[in-house]
């Protein structure tokens, strides 16, 4: 499924509702902007207790087996017997971390449900400014969060927000002496950020190749990228690379005793399947590797068009996040498409085979 052109992430068109901008003056909500903001928060809210409803019921399972055979065991227990609770201890402590995100992101949400139904706005004059994964508006004695999909470009404003969870429901710019300068500079740094691009790399890159410090650092992300994500496969080689084929094969045969043919089964796919999961791994990054050998670059100017298309349903359910401009499409990451702010024009530099943007350089609106 894909999202409309211009709104990824449910994006309310233009700017501020003047009744919503209105009302928030005077420290209250307009009629229909309740249901406007329940709108924004309740996918978040829904989408975060929906995993942690999954993933608890799951940790329930895992745990107690796993508990019981830690108390079960003893230091003379063989290898063997060790061996499915470490892998068991792995799955829980995912389960562990994905349910405890996801509850904690609708923490928020719901404190905000709350503040709606109080009726009252708080305002407060500060800063939106770029925290290296989202655009948060900084007032006096705390931060303050966009809702689902608002985008604003940075600088200075003039808040109005919701009290317990700090959601920005409207807002209205400050320009007072080069404000506006200032909000381009911190757009260039939100998007510098993203993409590890900065201002020194311009000169190489509009000549059509890396510079020395994008050079390195594109190896050095390629070969973090290597090393995450065979940390990430350990757990699954070991499971189903060794302790498979230990358990289904090879201990019978140590031990003299004649295999059965049906053990041959899972002991050889499950080694497969994880090899040929490492191979597709090793294969989307070619092109890169290749890449960073020619260390050429190309570059596109114009308007940025940020789409998300959504592939699959339930566990297979996927989102990927895209720049288009003039007619070509770049993938790139949710926080790219939360740094950039649609509505200008921006160079995008980029490696030719992989498509992989390198840099982008806001040119105006």
């Amino acid at each position: 499924m894909s999202s409309p052109a211009n709104d990824p992430f449910g994006r309310p068109a233009g700017d501020d509702n003047p009744a919503f901008l209105s009302a928030n003056r005077s420290g209250a909500l307009a009629p229909d902007q309740k249901q406007f903001v329940q709108a924004r928060l309740l996918p978040g809210l829904i989408g975060a207790l929906f995993a942690g409803v999954v993933l608890l019921p799951l940790l329930i399972c895992v745990g107690p087996g796993m508990a019981g055979g830690v108390l079960l065991s003893s230091p003379a227990d063989s290898p063997d017997d060790w061996l499915p609770l470490l892998f068991l201890g792995f799955i829980a402590f995912v389960f562990v971390s994905v349910a405890g995100a996801a509850l904690w992101g609708a923490w928020a949400n719901g404190l905000a449900l709350l503040d709606l139904n109080t009726g009252r706005v708080e305002s407060g004059d500060g800063r939106l400014a770029w925290n290296g994964r989202e655009y948060r508006g900084e007032v006096e004695g705390r931060r303050l969060r966009l809702l689902r999909g608002d985008e604003r470009l940075p600088g200075a404003y003039r808040f109005y927000y919701l009290p317990r969870s700090g959601f920005i429901l409207t807002a209205e710019r400050l320009f007072l002496g080069g404000l506006e300068a200032d909000g381009e500079a911190e757009l260039r740094r939100a998007l510098g950020g993203v993409f590890n691009w900065r201002e020194d790399d311009q000169p190489d890159n509009a000549a059509g190749r890396l510079s020395d410090r994008q050079r390195a650092a594109q190896w050095w992300a390629l070969g973090r990228a290597a090393l995450v994500g065979g940390v990430f496969l350990v757990p699954f080689l070991v499971a189903f690379g060794v302790v498979f084929p230990y358990v289904f094969v090879v201990r019978d045969w140590l031990a003299g005793e004649p295999v059965e043919a049906a053990a041959w089964i899972p002991a050889l796919c499950a080694p497969a399947f994880v090899l040929a999961f490492a191979a597709i791994a090793v294969a989307s990054q070619v092109n890169v590797f290749r890449d960073l050998l020619a260390g050429a670059v190309e570059s596109v100017e114009g308007p940025v068009t940020e789409r998300a298309i959504t592939t699959g349903s339930g566990r297979s359910r996927r989102t990927r996040y895209y720049y288009e401009v003039n007619d070509q499409r770049f993938q790139v990451s949710a926080v790219a498409l939360q740094a950039l702010v649609r509505g200008r024009r921006y160079r995008l530099y980029f490696l030719p085979r992989s498509k992989r943007v390198i840099g982008v350089e806001p040119r105006g609106a």
